[in-house]
Protein backbone atom coordinates (compact mmCIF):
# COMPACT_ATOMS: atom_id res chain seq x y z
CA UNK A 1 0.00 0.00 0.00
CA UNK A 2 0.87 3.47 -0.49
CA UNK A 3 0.47 6.58 1.25
CA UNK A 4 -2.59 8.45 -0.49
CA UNK A 5 -2.66 12.51 0.41
CA UNK A 6 -6.05 13.12 -1.34
CA UNK A 7 -7.41 10.21 0.75
CA UNK A 8 -5.12 10.48 3.83
CA UNK A 9 -5.26 6.93 3.67
CA UNK A 10 -3.02 3.83 2.92
CA UNK A 11 -4.33 2.52 -0.68
CA UNK A 12 -3.48 -0.67 -2.53
CA UNK A 13 -1.17 0.24 -5.92
CA UNK A 14 -3.07 1.30 -8.88
CA UNK A 15 -1.56 -0.33 -12.23
CA UNK A 16 -3.06 2.49 -14.18
CA UNK A 17 -1.97 5.03 -11.90
CA UNK A 18 1.15 7.07 -11.97
CA UNK A 19 3.35 7.59 -8.90
CA UNK A 20 6.34 9.72 -8.25
CA UNK A 21 9.53 7.98 -6.22
CA UNK A 22 12.86 9.02 -5.26
CA UNK A 23 15.72 6.25 -5.59
CA UNK A 24 19.47 6.97 -4.89
CA UNK A 25 21.05 7.46 -8.18
CA UNK A 26 22.93 4.20 -8.31
CA UNK A 27 19.45 2.52 -8.57
CA UNK A 28 18.39 5.14 -11.02
CA UNK A 29 20.83 4.61 -13.69
CA UNK A 30 23.34 1.80 -13.03
CA UNK A 31 21.04 -1.16 -12.65
CA UNK A 32 19.51 -2.99 -15.58
CA UNK A 33 16.22 -2.40 -16.65
CA UNK A 34 13.37 -3.35 -14.28
CA UNK A 35 11.14 -5.64 -15.47
CA UNK A 36 7.36 -4.31 -16.56
CA UNK A 37 5.24 -4.84 -13.14
CA UNK A 38 2.16 -4.03 -16.30
CA UNK A 39 3.12 -6.79 -18.51
CA UNK A 40 4.59 -6.29 -22.11
CA UNK A 41 5.64 -2.69 -23.47
CA UNK A 42 2.82 -0.73 -21.98
CA UNK A 43 3.45 2.46 -21.07
CA UNK A 44 1.10 4.81 -19.72
CA UNK A 45 0.02 8.23 -20.85
CA UNK A 46 1.82 10.83 -18.95
CA UNK A 47 4.87 8.82 -17.57
CA UNK A 48 8.35 10.74 -16.95
CA UNK A 49 11.40 8.66 -17.25
CA UNK A 50 14.01 8.47 -14.38
CA UNK A 51 16.28 11.73 -13.95
CA UNK A 52 19.37 12.09 -12.14
CA UNK A 53 20.44 15.08 -10.39
CA UNK A 54 23.19 17.44 -10.32
CA UNK A 55 23.51 16.30 -6.42
CA UNK A 56 25.02 12.92 -5.39
CA UNK A 57 23.29 11.09 -2.79
CA UNK A 58 26.28 10.85 -0.49
CA UNK A 59 26.45 15.12 -0.48
CA UNK A 60 23.25 15.56 0.62
CA UNK A 61 23.32 13.14 3.34
CA UNK A 62 26.27 14.69 4.35
CA UNK A 63 25.15 18.46 4.46
CA UNK A 64 22.26 16.99 6.53
CA UNK A 65 23.82 15.29 8.61
CA UNK A 66 26.60 18.00 8.88
CA UNK A 67 23.95 20.70 10.38
CA UNK A 68 22.41 18.46 13.17
CA UNK A 69 24.02 18.70 16.96
CA UNK A 70 23.41 15.71 17.97
CA UNK A 71 24.90 12.29 16.85
CA UNK A 72 22.18 10.76 14.06
CA UNK A 73 20.39 7.88 16.09
CA UNK A 74 20.69 5.20 13.49
CA UNK A 75 17.86 3.09 15.04
CA UNK A 76 14.71 2.77 12.57
CA UNK A 77 12.71 3.86 15.51
CA UNK A 78 9.93 2.54 13.76
CA UNK A 79 9.72 4.55 10.64
CA UNK A 80 11.09 0.96 8.87
CA UNK A 81 9.27 -2.11 8.76
CA UNK A 82 10.40 -5.27 6.96
CA UNK A 83 6.66 -6.95 6.93
CA UNK A 84 7.63 -10.16 5.92
CA UNK A 85 3.57 -11.97 6.48
CA UNK A 86 3.01 -11.45 2.98
CA UNK A 87 2.79 -15.30 1.36
CA UNK A 88 2.55 -13.57 -2.18
CA UNK A 89 4.81 -11.66 -4.44
CA UNK A 90 3.18 -8.05 -5.98
CA UNK A 91 1.35 -8.99 -9.44
CA UNK A 92 0.30 -6.59 -11.75
CA UNK A 93 -0.17 -8.05 -14.84
CA UNK A 94 -3.28 -8.75 -16.46
CA UNK A 95 -4.33 -10.84 -19.39
CA UNK A 96 -7.06 -11.33 -21.85
CA UNK A 97 -8.40 -14.59 -20.38
CA UNK A 98 -8.10 -13.22 -16.33
CA UNK A 99 -10.69 -10.77 -16.21
CA UNK A 100 -13.59 -11.51 -14.03
CA UNK A 101 -17.26 -11.34 -14.45
CA UNK A 102 -18.20 -7.83 -16.01
CA UNK A 103 -15.15 -7.03 -17.23
CA UNK A 104 -13.91 -6.71 -20.48
CA UNK A 105 -10.16 -6.96 -22.07
CA UNK A 106 -8.53 -3.71 -23.03
CA UNK A 107 -5.69 -4.05 -25.48
CA UNK A 108 -4.72 -0.78 -25.31
CA UNK A 109 -3.81 -1.01 -21.77
CA UNK A 110 -3.27 -4.15 -21.51
CA UNK A 111 -5.58 -4.21 -18.69
CA UNK A 112 -9.56 -5.60 -17.53
CA UNK A 113 -11.75 -2.64 -17.60
CA UNK A 114 -15.26 -2.96 -15.42
CA UNK A 115 -17.75 -3.04 -18.33
CA UNK A 116 -19.87 0.66 -17.41
CA UNK A 117 -23.55 0.02 -16.44
CA UNK A 118 -25.40 1.93 -18.79
CA UNK A 119 -27.88 3.35 -15.94
CA UNK A 120 -28.42 6.27 -18.52
CA UNK A 121 -29.45 5.53 -20.91
CA UNK A 122 -33.46 5.86 -20.52
CA UNK A 123 -36.75 6.08 -21.37
CA UNK A 124 -38.29 9.48 -21.55
CA UNK A 125 -41.38 7.72 -19.52
CA UNK A 126 -41.23 5.22 -16.83
CA UNK A 127 -44.81 4.21 -17.68
CA UNK A 128 -47.79 5.07 -20.04
CA UNK A 129 -51.42 4.38 -19.57
CA UNK A 130 -54.08 4.40 -22.27
CA UNK A 131 -57.69 4.21 -22.11
CA UNK A 132 -60.59 3.25 -25.54
CA UNK A 133 -63.69 2.51 -25.19
CA UNK A 134 -64.81 -0.91 -26.81
CA UNK A 135 -65.13 0.12 -30.50
CA UNK A 136 -61.45 1.39 -31.05
CA UNK A 137 -59.55 -1.49 -32.45
CA UNK A 138 -56.17 -0.03 -32.59
CA UNK A 139 -54.67 2.59 -30.48
CA UNK A 140 -51.74 4.55 -33.21
CA UNK A 141 -50.23 7.15 -31.29
CA UNK A 142 -48.15 5.72 -29.03
CA UNK A 143 -44.49 7.44 -28.32
CA UNK A 144 -42.09 7.28 -26.58
CA UNK A 145 -38.21 8.48 -26.79
CA UNK A 146 -35.17 6.45 -25.84
CA UNK A 147 -32.23 9.04 -24.65
CA UNK A 148 -28.35 7.88 -24.43
CA UNK A 149 -27.04 10.05 -21.30
CA UNK A 150 -23.81 8.09 -21.00
CA UNK A 151 -20.63 9.71 -21.97
CA UNK A 152 -19.87 6.52 -24.23
CA UNK A 153 -21.93 5.36 -27.49
CA UNK A 154 -24.32 2.26 -27.00
CA UNK A 155 -25.93 -0.29 -28.82
CA UNK A 156 -29.61 -1.04 -28.11
CA UNK A 157 -32.04 -3.30 -29.69
CA UNK A 158 -35.54 -4.94 -28.63
CA UNK A 159 -35.40 -7.74 -26.39
CA UNK A 160 -39.31 -7.84 -25.00
CA UNK A 161 -42.45 -6.57 -25.48
CA UNK A 162 -45.98 -7.92 -25.37
CA UNK A 163 -47.89 -9.23 -28.32
CA UNK A 164 -50.29 -6.18 -28.14
CA UNK A 165 -47.91 -3.86 -28.82
CA UNK A 166 -46.38 -3.07 -32.38
CA UNK A 167 -43.55 -0.51 -33.18
CA UNK A 168 -44.88 1.38 -36.80
CA UNK A 169 -41.64 3.64 -37.05
CA UNK A 170 -38.30 4.32 -35.34
CA UNK A 171 -36.15 7.56 -35.85
CA UNK A 172 -32.68 9.03 -34.87
CA UNK A 173 -31.89 12.66 -35.45
CA UNK A 174 -34.86 12.84 -38.07
CA UNK A 175 -33.66 9.89 -39.88
CA UNK A 176 -35.72 6.72 -40.19
CA UNK A 177 -34.61 3.42 -38.65
CA UNK A 178 -34.87 -0.12 -40.88
CA UNK A 179 -36.15 -1.95 -37.63
CA UNK A 180 -35.55 -2.27 -33.98
CA UNK A 181 -35.02 -6.33 -34.26
CA UNK A 182 -31.75 -5.36 -34.97
CA UNK A 183 -28.63 -3.29 -32.86
CA UNK A 184 -28.89 0.39 -33.30
CA UNK A 185 -26.15 2.36 -32.41
CA UNK A 186 -26.64 5.85 -30.09
CA UNK A 187 -23.88 8.11 -29.91
CA UNK A 188 -23.68 9.93 -26.49
CA UNK A 189 -26.13 12.45 -26.45
CA UNK A 190 -28.53 10.95 -29.00
CA UNK A 191 -32.27 10.28 -29.05
CA UNK A 192 -34.05 7.60 -30.73
CA UNK A 193 -37.99 8.14 -31.02
CA UNK A 194 -40.26 5.39 -30.97
CA UNK A 195 -43.75 5.27 -32.42
CA UNK A 196 -46.00 1.94 -31.83
CA UNK A 197 -49.92 1.03 -31.68
CA UNK A 198 -51.64 -0.67 -29.63
CA UNK A 199 -53.69 -3.27 -30.92
CA UNK A 200 -57.53 -4.17 -28.56
CA UNK A 201 -58.19 -7.33 -30.49
CA UNK A 202 -55.15 -9.23 -29.02
CA UNK A 203 -56.53 -8.64 -25.43
CA UNK A 204 -59.10 -11.13 -25.84
CA UNK A 205 -63.15 -10.85 -25.46
CA UNK A 206 -64.73 -9.39 -22.47
CA UNK A 207 -66.68 -6.31 -21.13
CA UNK A 208 -63.90 -4.15 -19.24
CA UNK A 209 -60.18 -5.09 -20.98
CA UNK A 210 -57.24 -3.91 -18.79
CA UNK A 211 -53.98 -5.42 -19.85
CA UNK A 212 -50.40 -4.47 -18.47
CA UNK A 213 -46.76 -4.95 -20.49
CA UNK A 214 -43.19 -4.28 -20.27
CA UNK A 215 -41.19 -3.30 -22.92
CA UNK A 216 -37.46 -3.74 -22.82
CA UNK A 217 -34.18 -2.70 -24.83
CA UNK A 218 -31.05 -4.51 -24.57
CA UNK A 219 -28.05 -2.20 -23.91
CA UNK A 220 -24.49 -2.94 -25.40
CA UNK A 221 -21.59 -1.03 -25.64
CA UNK A 222 -20.99 0.73 -28.77
CA UNK A 223 -17.07 0.73 -28.99
CA UNK A 224 -14.72 0.66 -26.57
CA UNK A 225 -16.15 -1.93 -24.35
CA UNK A 226 -17.07 -4.23 -26.78
CA UNK A 227 -19.00 -7.51 -25.38
CA UNK A 228 -19.92 -5.68 -21.84
CA UNK A 229 -23.97 -5.89 -21.84
CA UNK A 230 -26.08 -3.43 -20.03
CA UNK A 231 -28.71 -3.93 -17.86
CA UNK A 232 -32.07 -3.41 -19.50
CA UNK A 233 -33.73 -0.60 -20.13
CA UNK A 234 -37.37 -0.56 -20.11
CA UNK A 235 -40.77 1.29 -19.42
CA UNK A 236 -44.37 -0.19 -18.80
CA UNK A 237 -47.60 -0.32 -21.08
CA UNK A 238 -50.93 0.22 -19.81
CA UNK A 239 -53.97 -0.66 -21.86
CA UNK A 240 -57.62 -0.28 -20.67
CA UNK A 241 -60.82 -0.74 -23.02
CA UNK A 242 -63.96 0.26 -21.38
CA UNK A 243 -67.59 -1.24 -22.22
CA UNK A 244 -69.73 0.79 -24.21
CA UNK A 245 -72.33 3.39 -21.83
CA UNK A 246 -75.37 1.53 -20.84
CA UNK A 247 -78.01 3.85 -19.87
CA UNK A 248 -80.72 1.07 -19.59
CA UNK A 249 -80.06 0.11 -16.66
CA UNK A 250 -83.46 -1.65 -15.56
CA UNK A 251 -82.96 -4.37 -18.27
CA UNK A 252 -86.32 -6.30 -17.93
CA UNK A 253 -87.77 -5.21 -14.87
CA UNK A 254 -88.50 -2.21 -16.93
CA UNK A 255 -91.64 -3.81 -18.27
CA UNK A 256 -93.21 -4.57 -14.90
CA UNK A 257 -92.70 -0.96 -13.53
CA UNK A 258 -95.05 -0.45 -17.00
CA UNK A 259 -97.43 -2.61 -16.38
CA UNK A 260 -97.39 -1.57 -12.66
CA UNK A 261 -97.70 1.82 -14.29
CA UNK A 262 -100.85 0.96 -16.73
CA UNK A 263 -102.64 -0.35 -12.94
CA UNK A 264 -102.19 2.49 -10.72
CA UNK A 265 -103.55 4.32 -13.67
CA UNK A 266 -106.93 2.31 -14.52
CA UNK A 267 -107.16 2.19 -10.52
CA UNK A 268 -107.10 6.01 -10.71
CA UNK A 269 -109.70 6.39 -13.69
CA UNK A 270 -111.92 4.03 -11.41
CA UNK A 271 -111.82 6.00 -8.27
CA UNK A 272 -112.19 9.52 -10.26
CA UNK A 273 -115.89 7.58 -12.21
CA UNK A 274 -116.70 6.04 -8.92
CA UNK A 275 -116.52 10.10 -7.13
CA UNK A 276 -117.67 11.61 -10.36
CA UNK A 277 -121.23 9.45 -10.62
CA UNK A 278 -121.66 9.46 -6.87
CA UNK A 279 -120.79 13.12 -5.89
CA UNK A 280 -124.32 14.08 -4.92
CA UNK A 281 -124.24 11.29 -1.98
CA UNK A 282 -124.07 12.43 0.80
CA UNK A 283 -121.36 10.06 1.95
CA UNK A 284 -119.03 11.86 -1.12
CA UNK A 285 -119.58 14.97 -0.56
Amino acid sequence: DVWDIQEEDYLPLDRLKLYTFASDSYVCGAYDRYPELTGGDFVLAGEVPGTIGENLVQNIVADYLGQLEDPWDTSSRGRLVNDTSALKHMDLTQESNSCPRNHVWVAETLSCWECPSFENVVFSDEALYFEVDSDTSVVDDGRIVLVNREAIDVSVRLKSKPNWVQFTSASLDEKEVDSVDYPIGLSSGDSLVLNFSLNTNALGSGVDRTALGTVSFGVQDGGRYKGCDGKDTAFEVELRVTPPDNYNYLGDFFYVGVAFSVIVLLTALCFTSFVYIYRKKRVIK
